[in-house]
């Protein structure tokens, strides 16, 4: 990250459960002032999961 780009988002450690069934465990996920990032998985990784989490 370029020098003086602070964080807009940062998750570290990001944990989600349905009931016992854990969806997304330890998801470090940053994001700088003026970067333009992707999110790519498989089908059931947990993007959606976690831009519900960020939301």
């Amino acid at each position: 990250m370029p020098e003086g780009n602070a964080d807009i988002i940062r998750l570290n450690g990001a944990e989600k459960h349905f009931g016992a069934v854990r969806a997304l465990g330890g998801v470090d996920f940053h994001v700088g002032s003026g970067e333009c990032v992707g999110l790519v998985g498989h089908n059931g990784a947990g993007k959606s999961t976690l831009m519900h989490m960020v939301a």
